[in-house]
């Protein structure tokens, strides 16, 4: 298990319950092209690898509008029953305020009433509704958020290499556009 990271969590966010199991969203993708996002599954703080999925977006040069569309992906699939793993206690976005808000806009249109934070890069600053925490950096419950948003980072970009890879081969395919031999 996580210890008590899932705990102070709770208290540190005034989580309604303790978030035993977190989700993790992210975006990959170059100039809009092969678009991908990840969504990962931490249980009492360990990944849960059987509950991670993927999806391949419209091709959007846009982050908040890619964002608002996975986790609005997510939301349908779960009001809709047709999402096999149970609802979790907390979403978790790599990104900053305008992920955060794009995460809000698609929970809101769906009506999937689930907690939502961001986990910005640069500062490690975590963005909820209610504004920014700035955690100590050996904080047990920021270290969980920096695992599920790294994994979800890490299974983002895989994807969206391999997703790149698949086009790049079938371009390579068309006379006049692949390599030169």
């Amino acid at each position: 298990g996580g210890g008590d990271a899932p705990a102070a969590l709770r208290d540190a966010l005034s989580l309604p319950r303790r978030p035993e199991h977190i989700e993790g969203f992210d975006v990959s993708h170059a100039q809009g092209r092969a678009v991908v996002g990840s969504n990962v599954r931490f249980e009492d703080g360990s990944a849960e690898k059987s509950g991670y999925r993927r999806k391949r977006l419209t091709q959007e040069n846009d982050d908040y509008a890619n964002m608002r569309e996975l986790v609005r992906w997510r939301a349908l699939r779960a009001v809709e029953g047709r999402d096999d793993r149970p609802d979790p206690d907390l979403l978790l976005i790599d990104g900053g305020e305008g992920q955060l808000g794009a995460a809000m806009d698609a929970l809101a249109e769906v009506g999937w009433d689930v907690p939502v934070i961001a986990l910005a890069k640069e500062r490690e600053l975590v963005v909820t509704p209610d504004g920014a925490h700035d955690w100590p950096g050996d904080a047990a419950h920021l270290h969980l958020l920096q695992r599920v948003r790294d994994e979800a980072h890490r299974f983002a970009v895989a994807y969206h290499q391999q997703v790149r890879d698949e086009v790049k081969t079938a371009l390579d395919d068309v006379p006049g556009i692949g390599p030169e031999i």
